[in-house]
C-alpha cells in the first residue's frame, strides 16, 4: 500500500482571526484560519487551502486586484508574498512590529503597510541594475505615536487614506512628487477611526470611527489640479499652485441602527466605490448595509450573537463576506443583499473536536465536538453539509452504520442518537437505564446492535438500533473504559483497569487479558485477525484473534517527539514520561497503523514488521502551545516566566482581563492570552485507503496520497509549449493538442482543448490516445471534478468517461490498485451528477404541474386556430425586420 501521504486540506475550521478578502474574479473568499489561508471557491462549491504556511497566526492578508498574488503577516510582524496561482513563496520582508493592514494599489504597482504609527509604502515592480526587487520601500510617512489601524487607496492609486486609535485620518500621497500634497490630517472622529474610503473618480473621503460616527469629508481639487514638484520653480511661492484641503460636509451616528444604542462599538467596515455601498458592522453582530452620501439605510439585520470582525466587498459588489467571532467560535458567512440570500454560511465547532470517521463509502467524514455538535462535511468540496446539534452536552464518540445510511453519536448528556442521513433528522434515541455520561461508542458489522460504555460506572450497554430496547449490560471492568471495537459477534474493551476484555456479544461471557499499562485505545485489523491495543507508554501489543497469542508488540515511545510547553521547567526527557500516543487506527487493508496522542506529531506503522514508515509534523504554528521542543531561555526572567503573565491589552466586556482559568484546557477565550495545546484527539483513515484524518487543536487534517500538483509535467520536452499545442488545435490535429496538453500537465489548457474537440470525434481520439495518456485524462476528471457541479457539459464528460472505459477496461482492470482513487473519483462525481440531475428534474416537474393547474383553474381556453395566426405573424415580423436590418448595412 502506496505510504506517500502528503497534507491535503484543513476541515473544521473556517476562519480564525484577521482579515477575509476576495479573489480577483470575485467568486472565491480568502480566509485565514490559524497559521494557513483557506480558499473558498463559491463559484465550483470547493473549497482548498493553500500549500504553504506561517510560524505564527496570520494578521492580516491582502489580494491584488488580478487574484494572482497575495500578501500576508503574521502577529508577529513577519510579511509574506507569495503566488497563488503556484502556491510559491516570492518574498519574506519582516517589520519587527505589529502590523495591522495591508493594502495592495488598484494598479496592484504599490502595497501599503500599517504599522504601529506609520504607514509604509512599497513599490513591487521595481528593477534596479538589472536585477528584480520585488519589495522596494519607496516612501515612509510616521503619522502618529498611537496605532495605525487601517489604510485605503483612491481609485487613480495617487493617494493613501489612514486611519489611526488617535481619533484621527490622514490623506497623504502614496508618492512625495506633488507640490500641492502633503500629509493632512482629520479630526471631528470621537474614537479610533476603523475605516477610511475614497469615493470612485473624486477625492472625497468617509471616515467611520469605533463610537459609531460618520464623517463625509470633500476635497478642494481633483486630479486634474495635481502639480508636480519638477512644474514648480519656487516651491515656497504658493500662488503657482492649490493646496489640497478637506472640509466637513456632513457627519451621522450610525449607532441608532445597531439596536443597541450607543453602548455598541462599531467592529469592521467596507466600502465599494464603484456602487457607493457602504457596509458597517457591530460588536453585537448587527449589520448594516447603506447608500452613501446620503446615509439612506438599505438592510439591517443581527447574522449572529458576536463581533463582526472583518468585512469585505467581491469586485462587483454583489456578495458581501463576513467573518465573525474568534478562534474556535468563529464562523464565516457570504451575503448577496440584493437578493438577501446567503451565498455560503459555514460555521466552525465551537469547542474541541473530539472524534472523527469516515462514512463507509469515503465520501463524507463526520466530527463530533465538546460543544455537543455533529457535523457531516463533504470530503470532495470540504464543505459542512448539515449539523446535528440533539444533544445537551458534549458528544464523546461517533460512528456509521454499515450502510451509511445513519450516522450514531454517544454525548456526556447519557444518550445515543441516530440521525439518518437522507432525511437529516434524528429517528431513534437510545438511553441509559441511569443517569450516567457515555464515553464510547460502536456498532456491530450489521448495524443492528449499538453498544457504549459508561464512564461512572464502568459498564457497557448494548441497544438494538432497530426498537431502541436495552438488550444488555456488560459488567467486568474495574476503572474507566476508553475504547470499544466489535468485529463480527465479538467486541473488545479496554480500560484503566490494564485489562482486554473481548466479549462474545451473541452467546455471552468474555476474555480477559493482562496489558502492561493502562489501556487506551483498541482495534481489530480489517480482516480479523488480529487485535491491537494500545497501553499507557505508547505501547500496541499485537494478538491473534483466534488463539489471543500475542504475536508482537510496537514500541512507539521514542517515536512520539513530545514537545515542551511554554510554562514547563523541566527536562524534555522527563517531559516525555508523562505523555504517550492515546489514538490509533488500521489502514483499510491493515498493513499500516497509525498512532496520535500528546504530540505535534503522529507516526505510521508497518504492522508485519513493527517499523516506522513515516513521522508527521502537525504544525510549525508557533502561536500554538506544545509545538517547540525547546523552552524559550529568553522569557525565564527572575520574576518569573513571562508567559505566565497576561501581556495584553485585551478586555472583556466587564473591564476586566480575560485570564485563563487555572486547570482548563480546552478554552479558547483569547489566543494571545491562553495558548491552546496542540495535541491530537482522534484520527482514521478512509475506506479507500488513499486518505486520513487526523483532529487536533488546529481542526482536522487531512492527509492524501492523490495530491493534485499544480506543476507536474509528464515526459516534458522542449517542443511542447502551449502555444504549439494551441497551434496543434487550430490546424485539426486534436489528438495531438490532447495528448501534448497532457504532457504539459496544465489543468486550464486540458480542459480548453478537451471542450474543443466535437462529440463526433472523441471515439476516435480516445481509440488513437496510448492507455498512459487515456489513464492520466481520466485522473485529471476525477482529481478536478470536470462536469460536476456548475458546468454545462454533464453529457459531453460523461461521453468521455464511456469511451475510455469502453476502450481501455482490461489496462484499468490490471492496474486496479493504481487507478482505485481515480475510479472512485469518477464514480463519486457521477452519483452527484445524477442526484443534482434528478432533483432539477422533480423541480420541473413540480413547477409544470403547478402552471397546469393555475391554467386549469383560470378557466382560459385559447383558440388554436388563433395561436398559429399569431405565430406566423410573429415569424414575418421577425423576417421584415432582419431584411430592412441587411438594406441598412448594404446602404
Amino acid at each position: 500500500m502506496n505510504n506517500d501521504f502528503r497534507f491535503s486540506d484543513l476541515l473544521g475550521s473556517v476562519y480564525k482571526n484577521g482579515n477575509i478578502t476576495f479573489s480577483g474574479d470575485g467568486n472565491s473568499v480568502i480566509s485565514p484560519v490559524g497559521n494557513k489561508i483557506k480558499c473558498y471557491d463559491l463559484k465550483n462549491n470547493h473549497s482548498t487551502t493553500f500549500s504553504f504556511d506561517s510560524a505564527f497566526n496570520i494578521q492580516c492578508i491582502a489580494l491584488n486586484p488580478s487574484g494572482t498574488h497575495a500578501f500576508y503577516v503574521n502577529e508577529v510582524g513577519a510579511g509574506v508574498y507569495v503566488n497563488l496561482e503556484t502556491q510559491t513563496v516570492l518574498h519574506r520582508h519582516r517589520f519587527g512590529e505589529v502590523v495591522r493592514c495591508v493594502r495592495f494599489s488598484p494598479n496592484g504597482k504599490r502595497l501599503a503597510v500599517c504599522t504601529m504609527g506609520e504607514v509604509f509604502v512599497f513599490n513591487l515592480h521595481s528593477i534596479k541594475h538589472t536585477v528584480y526587487n520585488p519589495f522596494v520601500l519607496e516612501t515612509v510617512y510616521k503619522l502618529t505615536s498611537e496605532n495605525v489601524t487601517t489604510v485605503s487607496w483612491s481609485d487613480d492609486s495617487i493617494f493613501l487614506a489612514a486611519g489611526s486609535e488617535d481619533k484621527r485620518a490622514f490623506v497623504m500621497p502614496a508618492s512625495r512628487i506633488y507640490a500641492n500634497c502633503t500629509v493632512h490630517s482629520l479630526g471631528s472622529q470621537k474614537g479610533p477611526v476603523v475605516g477610511a474610503f475614497f469615493f470612485k473618480g473624486s477625492y472625497d473621503l468617509i471616515t467611520i470611527d469605533q463610537r459609531g460616527g460618520s464623517t463625509h469629508w470633500g476635497c478642494n481639487i481633483t486630479k486634474d489640479d495635481l502639480v508636480k514638484k519638477l512644474d514648480v520653480k519656487d516651491l515656497t511661492d504658493e500662488t503657482q499652485f492649490t493646496k489640497i484641503y478637506y472640509s466637513k460636509i456632513e457627519r451621522t451616528s450610525l449607532n441608532e441602527h445597531s439596536g443597541s444604542g450607543k453602548s455598541v462599538n462599531i467592529t469592521a467596515c467596507d466600502f465599494h466605490a464603484a456602487s457607493s455601498i457602504l457596509a458597517v458592522g457591530f460588536g453585537n453582530g448587527t449589520f448594516l448595509i447603506m447608500e452613501m452620501p446620503s446615509y439612506n439605510l438599505i438592510q439591517s439585520f443581527n447574522i449572529a450573537e458576536v463581533q463582526l470582525n472583518s468585512i469585505a466587498f467581491n469586485n462587483t459588489g454583489d456578495w458581501i463576506g463576513l467573518a465573525c467571532g474568534r478562534g474556535s467560535e468563529a464562523q464565516l458567512v457570504v451575503w448577496e443583499w440584493q437578493s438577501e440570500t446567503y451565498i455560503m454560511k459555514q460555521q466552525s465547532h465551537e469547542q474541541t473536536i473530539t472524534t472523527i470517521q469516515y462514512s463507509p463509502d469515503g465520501a463524507y467524514l463526520a466530527t463530533g465536538a465538546e460543544d455537543g455538535k455533529v457535523k457531516i462535511w463533504n470530503c470532495r468540496s470540504s464543505f459542512c453539509v448539515v449539523t446535528f446539534s440533539d444533544h445537551t452536552r458534549g458528544v464523546s464518540a461517533i460512528c456509521w452504520t454499515q450502510s451509511g445510511k445513519a450516522i450514531l453519536s454517544a454525548s456526556l448528556d447519557g444518550t445515543v442518537r441516530a440521525n439518518d442521513m437522507k432525511r437529516y433528522r434524528n429517528f431513534r434515541t437510545l438511553v441509559c437505564p441511569e443517569q450516567t455520561q457515555l464515553g464510547t461508542l460502536c456498532t456491530d458489522d450489521a448495524g443492528e446492535l449499538v453498544m457504549a460504555s459508561s464512564r461512572h460506572d464502568f459498564q457497557i450497554y448494548v441497544w438494538s438500533l432497530e426498537n431502541g430496547r436495552l438488550l444488555d449490560v456488560l459488567n467486568g471492568h474495574t476503572a474507566p473504559i476508553t475504547a470499544l471495537f466489535s468485529h463480527q459477534s465479538t467486541l473488545a474493551s479496554v480500560a484503566h483497569d490494564k485489562t482486554l476484555r473481548v466479549w462474545n456479544i451473541v452467546q455471552g461471557g468474555s476474555e480477559t487479558i493482562t496489558l502492561t499499562d493502562e489501556g487506551l485505545d483498541v482495534a481489530y485489523s480489517p480482516c480479523g485477525f488480529v487485535l491491537a491495543a494500545l497501553s499507557l507508554g505508547s505501547v500496541v501489543t499485537l494478538f491473534h484473534t483466534t488463539t489471543s497469542a500475542q504475536i508482537g508488540s510496537i514500541e512507539a515511545q521514542r517515536d512520539l517527539e513530545a514537545s515542551r510547553y511554554a510554562t514547563d521547567s523541566i527536562k524534555k526527557s522527563t517531559s516525555e514520561k508523562n505523555k504517550s500516543f492515546t489514538r490509533m487506527a488500521f489502514s483499510p487493508d491493515g498493513s499500516m497503523l497509525l498512532l496520535g496522542g500528546q504530540s505535534n506529531y503522529f507516526c505510521l506503522y508497518n504492522v508485519a514488521e513493527r517499523l516506522i514508515l513515516k513521522k508527521f509534523r502537525l504544525t510549525r504554528n508557533y502561536s500554538l502551545d506544545g509545538v517547540s521542543l525547546d523552552v524559550n531561555f529568553r522569557k525565564l526572567t527572575e520574576y518569573g516566566n513571562m508567559e505566565l503573565f497576561d501581556g495584553s491589552d485585551s478586555e472583556d466586556e466587564n473591564g476586566r482581563k480575560r485570564i485563563k482559568l487555572p486547570g482548563t484546557r480546552h478554552s479558547d477565550l483569547s489566543e494571545r492570552v491562553a495558548k491552546p495545546v496542540m495535541k491530537v484527539n482522534a484520527l482514521h483513515f478512509n475506506p479507500t485507503g488513499r486518505s486520513f484524518a487526523v483532529s487536533s487543536t488546529e481542526g482536522i487534517h487531512t492527509y492524501s496520497s492523490d495530491i493534485l500538483r499544480l506543476f507536474d509535467p509528464f515526459e516534458l520536452s522542449v517542443d511542447i509549449t502551449p502555444e504549439k499545442i494551441h497551434e496543434a488545435a487550430m490546424q485539426g490535429e486534436l489528438k495531438l493538442a490532447l495528448t501534448m496538453a497532457l504532457r504539459l500537465n496544465d489543468a486550464k489548457i486540458i480542459k480548453q482543448i478537451t471542450e474543443s474537440i466535437p462529440v463526433g470525434q472523441i471515439s476516435i481520439t480516445v481509440r488513437g490516445m496510448q492507455f498512459v495518456y487515456a489513464e492520466r485524462l481520466l485522473k485529471w476528471m476525477a482529481d478536478t471534478g470536470a462536469g460536476g457541479f456548475g458546468s454545462a457539459l454533464l453529457h459531453f464528460y460523461q461521453i468521455w468517461v464511456k469511451e475510455i472505459l469502453r476502450n481501455f477496461a482490461p489496462q484499468l482492470k490490471q492496474n486496479v490498485g493504481q487507478n482505485l482513487s481515480t475510479l472512485v473519483g469518477i464514480q463519486e462525481t457521477s452519483g452527484h451528477q445524477a442526484k443534482w440531475l434528478t432533483k432539477l428534474c422533480d423541480q420541473n416537474l413540480y413547477q409544470i404541474g403547478y402552471l397546469k393547474a393555475v391554467y386549469e383553474i383560470s378557466g382560459v381556453k385559447l383558440d388554436p386556430g388563433k395561436i398559429k395566426e399569431k405565430e406566423e405573424a410573429e415569424k414575418k415580423a421577425a423576417k421584415a425586420a432582419r431584411n430592412a436590418m441587411k438594406a441598412e448595412q448594404k446602404s
